[in-house]
């Protein structure tokens, strides 16, 4: 019998005869289609009387993108009945409306606040220790948080984040080094500070989870990082690859301490602190004296420990945010420097009584940074996340009443928390409708707009809105000055043979008068074009090209890492494509960025 075979994208059906073999190409216009989009095929075989039976079916998820670069606008805060919540922005007329997005994200509890930020770390490159600790620190906190309220406690979130967490676990002991430490891709010489990083997140797995740890791990680890200690702080290696441990000893030393007596440990530190006391520059630095205030009070030092908290306070400004630190252990500039102080300053202070105020003015300033979940570098979010969850017990967040959400002064949704009954307010909000109605301002005014939000009736809340769209415009401004590494990629031919090769040349620089840390290269590839995992893994293994590497994206993103950049280093890369899928596509802007500064990037335009 013949067959009908009906495409979902609105095309005549076509009539296929047994044993024939047909390519149907269809037109997929990223404007008019959603990210997630798919392609149905129906097979319908005739009948003698005429009719049609449905035989077969196909359905394909596909992603579809916008062209340009990402784009996105955040504002967030703690909203009261006084002072609402708004995002003015104006999105450029070339614009295509179809890929602007919106979202409205409300928080009742510091765990609504936790669960978005992991939804945004699994977003991110998951490929080193410190990333996969990313994805899987959050859960711990859940865990700690539903642990201290247990009226709170969801079966099925309780389910999620324990598998999730046994599933971080088996993956981050892959990076155990010979030593018995941990570094980055699990390469030894191990890592001091990393090594401490991840000791203290074992210790706070094992709280949460009993028999998920392997027993001899802590200790292991413990007695690798106790085979560092000298009389004055740690021993360094001192091929240090990367940022997260090229800190001035100070900062390592401090770091280390504090994550092992947070961890609990029973060890004697005496030495190690009382050295790190005596010296007058790292007493001058806030971030080294939120650490060491902090791992006083875990050593019971309390007095010793008031005194470096108020020795904080001069160090904060009007806004909250604490300021004046060198660098932090990842060697963080910028906003992720400022988080990770202000993070640990929030946390030393809500140890005592007399430092509350402080906390509390800290607080409401992190609350603000907070970007579509995240705040900043994957260690500035867990040392907020931790920040919150600390605060959170001195100052629980319980709001609710009825709230409004607004586009230019007009409204659009209302919704109403009650604490007792909404673990994540998130959910009431309905963000199709907002960007339905976003999309529409914007076809009939391309001018200047503005999301809000607003309490009619209600305790304090804290809220983010995030507005994202694609463009094409060149990057202007204090963006585009701040490159510290630019990335160019040259596709061999703008037109090649199905099952042919095309080569991709890749060529990175750093533009940095000294040494760059952790550097991440998205590389979008070109649909249609499929990159070889075996010349991966070759560049990688063989030729030490790259440090490690990831394909995301279903094929059309590739993550390359590199431990370091010299000052004007430069690579050129060469990545031989296959040409799979007939079409004519157009790449997403590559990018490329220090790990613990994304907020600063390269890019390269739309080819």
């Amino acid at each position: 019998s013949d067959f009908v075979l009906v495409p979902s994208l609105g095309t005549k059906p076509i009539f296929l005869e047994i044993n024939v073999v047909q390519d149907v190409r269809s037109v997929i216009d990223p404007d008019t289609l959603s990210v997630q989009s798919f392609i149905m095929i129906q097979a319908e075989q005739l009948l003698e009387t005429g009719e049609s039976v449905v035989v077969d079916q196909i359905k394909r998820t596909i992603g579809v993108y916008s062209r340009g670069r990402p784009v996105e606008l955040n504002s967030s805060g703690l909203l009261s009945t006084d002072l609402p919540g708004q995002l003015d922005f104006t999105i450029p007329a070339s614009v295509s409306p179809a890929s602007i997005s919106a979202s409205v994200k409300a928080y009742n509890s510091q765990m609504s606040t936790i669960i978005e930020a992991l939804k945004s770390m699994l977003r991110q490159p998951f490929g080193c220790f410190e990333q996969t600790s990313s994805t899987t620190y959050p859960n711990i906190m859940i865990l700690q948080f539903l642990k201290e309220n247990p009226h709170l406690v969801d079966a099925s979130t309780l389910q999620k984040a324990t598998q999730l967490i046994k599933e971080g676990y088996e993956k981050l002991i892959k990076f155990e080094t010979t030593e018995k430490g941990f570094e980055w891709f699990g390469a030894s010489p191990a890592h001091e500070a990393l090594t401490a990083f991840g000791l203290m997140e074992f210790i706070d797995i094992n709280s949460v989870l009993p028999d998920t740890i392997e027993p001899s791990l802590i200790q292991r680890t413990l007695d690798y990082l106790l085979s560092k200690k000298t009389s004055t702080g740690f021993q360094r290696n001192d091929r240090a690859l990367d940022t997260f441990g090229r800190a001035p000893d100070s900062i390592t030393n401090a770091y280390i301490i504090w994550a092992l007596t947070t961890a609990g440990l029973k060890v004697d530190l005496d030495d190690q602190v009382n050295a790190l006391l005596s010296d007058k520059k790292a007493m001058k630095d806030p971030y080294v004296l939120a650490l060491m205030s902090i791992s006083l009070h875990n050593l019971g030092r309390t007095a010793d420990s008031l005194d470096l908290a108020k020795r904080l306070i001069p160090f904060q400004t009007s806004s909250g945010s604490v300021e004046g630190s060198e660098t932090s252990i990842t060697r963080s500039q910028g906003i992720s420097l400022e988080i990770e102080t202000t993070s640990l300053s929030i946390i030393a202070w809500t140890k005592h009584a007399e430092t509350l105020e402080a906390a509390t003015k800290a607080a409401k300033w992190l609350m603000e940074q907070c970007e579509d979940g995240r705040f900043g570098s994957t260690q500035a979010t867990i040392l907020s996340l931790k920040a919150l969850l600390a605060f959170d017990v001195v100052s629980p967040m319980r709001p609710r009443g009825e709230y409004e959400i607004l586009l230019d002064e007009n409204s659009i949704f209302k919704f109403k928390i009650d604490p007792e009954k909404v673990s994540d307010p998130t959910s009431l909000i309905d963000s199709n409708l907002i960007t339905r109605s976003i999309r529409s301002s914007f076809s009939s005014s391309s001018g200047s707009h503005r999301l809000s939000i607003r309490a009619i009736t209600g305790t304090n809340l804290r809220f983010s809105i995030s507005l994202k769209y694609f463009s094409e415009e060149p990057i202007s401004g204090s963006e585009g000055q701040e490159e510290a590494l630019t990335i160019q990629t040259l596709l061999g031919s703008t037109s090649v043979s199905e099952g042919s090769l095309v080569p991709l040349k890749i060529h990175i620089k750093s533009e940095k008068e000294e040494d760059t840390g952790m550097v991440l290269v998205n590389v979008e590839i070109p649909a249609g074009l499929e990159a070889s995992f075996d010349q991966l893994a070759q560049m990688k293994n063989v030729h030490n090209l790259v440090s490690h590497f990831e394909v995301k994206g279903e094929g059309r993103q590739l993550v390359l890492y590199f431990v370091s950049f010299r000052p004007h280093q430069a690579i050129d890369l060469q990545l031989d494509l296959i040409a799979t899928i007939p079409g004519s596509y157009r790449a997403s802007p590559s990018s490329v960025y220090e790990y613990y500064r994304d907020e600063v990037r390269g890019w390269t335009s739309s080819g």
